[in-house]
């Protein structure tokens, strides 16, 4: 009876101290991953996200993801990279497109609100005045971009892989033209 005393107790200890030294252990950080919640919508975009419409939002999240499976969203924590590539579409007339110069530079809200993508720090991105067409779609709903906004977040050193952030926020104009303006419904297919 003694004997079956000390081995559950040697048992115990042995799972005890187990216990203890797995406790604290760090695991380092592998990954950092961003997508993007639209206003709206219940499901995160990777790649690609196309705000359509002055004034959409977007929520930027922010993941870091550990060597032991673990992940913890970050958003806060991170610094974000965005910057311009491409253009917006000029004009739209008779089935032709003209591109403008380039995109302007984002702003970082709430300095101001000149170009057409402001962010701010917590994540929050929004398509401001003026209003700019990026996205491109045919009657068979293909999207092209023309231009995007490419966003990066940074945690602890380690750069996440880039979220391309489209602009749909222009509006066409009466005359058949689209000075700025999205040609094309961008609303995606159900089918």
């Amino acid at each position: 009876m003694i004997r079956r005393m000390v081995w559950a107790a040697c048992a115990c200890s042995l799972g005890l101290l187990l216990l203890i030294t797995s406790c604290g252990q760090t695991y380092s950080l592998q990954t950092v991953s961003i997508s993007a919640l639209p206003t709206g919508q219940t499901t995160e975009q990777v790649g690609t996200v196309i705000l359509n419409g002055m004034g959409v939002t977007a929520n930027i999240i922010v993941r870091a993801n550990y060597t032991n499976t673990k992940s913890e969203v970050v958003t806060a924590l991170a610094t974000f990279d965005v910057v311009p590539v491409g253009n917006g579409i000029a004009s739209y007339a008779a089935g032709h497109l003209t591109l403008d110069d380039g995109l302007p530079n984002p702003v970082l809200s709430p300095i101001n609100n000149h170009g057409d993508l402001q962010y701010n720090a917590s994540g929050l991105i929004t398509a401001v005045d003026p209003g700019v067409c990026t996205a491109i779609t045919d009657s068979s709903k293909a999207i092209s971009l023309t231009g995007y906004y490419k966003v990066t977040a940074t945690y602890k050193g380690v750069t996440s892989q880039p979220l391309y952030v489209a602009l749909a926020s222009a509006v066409p104009a009466g005359d058949g033209t689209v000075k700025g303006g999205c040609p094309f419904d961008l609303t995606p297919s159900t089918t």
